[in-house]
């Protein structure tokens, strides 16, 4: 929903609608700050009363206060009586009487009109004014007028009386010191007022529309939630807001209908947009393609080592032997009517006086097609039709005409939409599942929505076998940090099915985050040769054999990932670190220049042109880079490790124990830290803090050699010095024969210094 609002930027249906799931799930600071988002694009005050009734369930009433005040601004009062006796009680809490002035001109302005209602409405404010104002012991004396016009029944609602209520509002919150300023509030109301002049469609609390599902407005019984009611006790102002058990509230509706972007129902079509791929890389649709065309060779020139391949549309590529993956059978054999089938990547040809204008730069074995092809019959034998089916548009993706995968993908999706397909798949969802089926959809939408710990609840009460959902719950654990729980589930996952890449992928990045490089180094190797297409698994292995100092590995796994996906720029720059590691700097300046051109604000890029101006020594230049990186990502531990570094060489001390400080304080567990911490304190001399360092570094990662090697450095400063100072200490208490003259001087000093005593 989130993505869908990001997409259509000019409707708020989709921002109402993610909101409604988070509330529903109890997730009460995001159901606000969505409803407040709805509000901002449709101007329509449900959107605000919803939002007041999170905030109120989380206990935030300043935020309360905000949406019930904007909200008044829209609607009569005297239409909710109870919720504006609720929106005067948390001002008297809150003492926020900036919001509660500016709401009562604007409904003084907006609703007193010359009749019989706008009596009952000034009676009303001016009662509500005196609530507000009356334990406010510098206003008592001037609540005295207010007080008279209470008693006087026969209220002229004219101008003149409006007026001169507006007036002694006025002079009762003009007060030094007693209306401050909410920014919030102010910039709500620019929100408010920044329209045509309309003020949308409003339907009031009573029927909160959620539209047809696609953003026009229009109501649709089918689609249409019910209100979020606000119970106020009789007493008016002491019971924080809930839904009464006979209101018509979420609950007693039991599923919500997506919205489509396509408008055809139960349609699982991945948008090329929408990669379903998180921050972190993680595959979440389980639908992963890099664009690979399908060939045949059909001549090879062995003692050349190149061949050529032909592709569905008759064009033409010419290949190298060393750029096929895998096994493609014995291709020196290739003929016209001997042809041997692979999947490529291409692009045109840097060679001159070749017979092809393309080239296939990396040719891969069908192999792995038929690895994909088996995992979705594994997935078949546990009736999971949907994931094997989304395995077989992979493969579709790739070869249009491959008949098994053809076949296969036809007979089970009609077996799956006669015997297995229930209502929850065509993209609806339960909120109150009553099996294990109801609770798997559940959790695979509270993931979908990065909502994890809603989706392990979900996930736990499912209690399904399916490698799928023992998936899913691995990738909810690995999002919340929780990677030995994480490693669990993708272990029995692999037990049960051992061509499931996706899950040896995301349990590699669970070892990753733990630091055990060799198991995630297994894990990546394991994804690359089910799956050689499979370019996050390159770069995440690239990554491991960085760590596992094993350079030159790291740059071939990079340079494989690039070829997949040339427009990754953050590979790039991280293989730039490896070539500089290396020594390598040229390369990568080449390296890092080139993403710049393409990201100049790539905080990666920055950072790696940092580091190689570095090992170049030009600290200075070093140093403004990496500085440029952090404005872009103050948070990044490792750049603000190199610039304490980078300091501490150019002799700024107290900078670089500030910024090795606040790297530490974002990272407490990161061993190359403490480290640098340990060389920051030992170029000082502080040898005791040095050792320290080096210690907790080694505590977190043992056997490091170059840490064991300065730590034993900064041992041996330290006993020198402690000896040292010892010997010093001796001298002084045991001095010398020294000569008569000196003893003289000592004699003559010692005088003056018992007279100034």
């Amino acid at each position: 929903m989130i993505f869908l609002g990001s997409r259509y930027p000019g409707s708020g249906v989709f921002y109402y609608n993610a909101a409604c799931f988070k509330l529903k799930c109890c997730n009460y600071p995001d159901a606000g700050q969505l409803f407040e988002r709805a509000f901002k694009l449709d101007k329509k005050s449900e959107y605000l009363y919803n939002a007041a009734f999170a905030y109120l369930h989380e206990e935030n009433k300043p935020k309360a206060l905000v949406s019930l005040g904007i909200y008044f601004c829209i609607e009569n009062p005297l239409s909710d009586i109870k919720m504006w006796y609720k929106f005067c009680d948390i001002v008297k809490e809150t003492g926020d009487y900036y919001v509660f002035k500016n709401v009562l001109h604007e409904v003084l302005i907006k609703f007193c009109s010359p009749d019989e209602e706008s009596a009952d409405l000034l009676k009303l404010l001016l009662q509500s004014v005196v609530y507000v104002f009356k334990d406010v012991n510098i206003l008592q004396e001037k609540l005295i007028p207010l007080l008279r016009l209470i008693k006087n029944n026969n209220l002229d609602p004219g101008s003149g009386q409006v007026k001169l209520h507006m007036g002694l509002l006025d002079e009762l919150t003009d007060f030094p010191g007693l209306c401050k300023p909410n920014d919030s509030f102010d910039r709500m109301v620019l929100f408010l007022n920044c329209d045509d002049g309309g003020r949308g469609s409003v339907f009031g609390p009573e029927l909160v529309n959620a539209g047809d599902g696609v953003g026009n407005g229009n109501a649709n019984p089918v689609n249409l939630e019910p209100p979020l009611e606000m119970y106020v006790s009789p007493a008016g102002l002491r019971v924080s807001g809930f839904m009464t058990p006979e209101s018509p509230g979420f609950a007693s509706k039991g599923s919500f209908e997506f919205a489509s972007r396509e408008g055809s129902e139960g349609s699982n079509e991945e948008s090329k947009e929408f990669p379903g791929k998180d921050e972190d890389g993680i595959s979440l649709s389980e639908h992963y393609s890099t664009g690979l065309k399908s060939g045949h060779i059909y001549r090879t020139i062995p003692p050349g080592r190149y061949g050529f391949l032909r592709d569905g549309d008759g064009r033409e590529y010419h290949f190298k032997y060393e750029d096929v993956l895998g096994n493609a059978g014995y291709i020196d054999s290739a003929t016209e009517d001997n042809q041997f089938p692979v999947l490529f990547k291409c692009r045109a040809s840097t060679l001159e006086d070749v017979a092809t204008p393309n080239t296939a730069y990396i040719v891969f074995s069908t192999e792995l097609l038929d690895n994909i092809i088996a995992l979705a019959r594994q997935f078949s034998r546990e009736k999971d039709y949907p994931h094997a089916i989304l395995e077989l548009k992979t493969v579709l993706d790739y070869d249009p005409d491959n008949f098994e995968a053809g076949n296969l993908k036809e007979r089970w999706e009609k077996l799956y939409e006669e015997k297995y397909m229930t209502n929850l798949d065509k993209n609806k969802i339960n909120f109150e599942p009553k099996n294990e089926a109801e609770w798997r959809h559940k959790a695979d939408l509270m993931l979908k929505l990065g909502m994890c710990e809603e989706a392990l609840d979900a996930f736990n009460r499912a209690k399904s076998g399916m490698s799928s959902s023992l998936y899913g719950q691995g990738i909810a654990y690995l999002k919340t940090g929780a990677y030995a729980e994480a490693v669990e589930c993708f272990k029995k996952v692999l037990v049960k099915t051992p061509l499931y890449y996706h899950a040896s992928y995301a349990r590699g990045l669970a070892y990753q985050r733990q630091g055990m490089y060799k198991s995630a180094l297994e894990d990546f190797n394991e994804v690359v040769r089910l799956r050689p297409d499979y370019q996050d698994a390159w770069k995440q292995k690239a990554f491991v054999l960085d760590q596992l100092e094993k350079f030159e590995e790291s740059i071939e796994a990079y340079d494989m990932s690039l070829a997949l996906v040339p427009t990754d720029w953050k590979a790039l720059s991280r293989m730039s670190s490896v070539l500089t590691k290396q020594n390598r700097l040229s390369e990568a300046m080449e390296c890092v220049e080139e993403a710049l051109r393409h990201v100049p604000d790539h905080p990666d890029s920055l950072f790696a042109k940092g580091y190689i101006f570095q090992k170049e020594g030009k600290l200075d230049k070093a140093l403004e880079w990496i500085e440029k990186s952090l404005e872009y990502n103050p948070g990044n531990v490792k750049a603000l490790t190199k610039k304490a570094y980078i300091l501490a060489k150019l002799g700024d001390h107290e900078a670089a124990v500030d910024a090795i400080e606040k790297a530490i304080h974002l990272n407490m567990n990161n061993p190359k830290t403490w480290y640098y911490r340990g060389v920051i304190f030992h170029y000082s001399g502080d040898h005791e803090k040095a050792i320290s360092s080096y210690l907790c570094s080694l505590e977190l990662k043992p056997g490091v050699k170059r840490v064991i090697s300065c730590k034993e450095r900064a041992e041996k400063s330290l006993a020198l010095s402690l000896k040292l100072v010892q010997e010093a200490n001796e001298e002084k208490a045991f001095p010398l024969n020294s000569s008569p003259e000196l003893d003289e001087l000592v004699s003559q000093f010692n005088k003056i210094h018992s007279h100034s005593s």
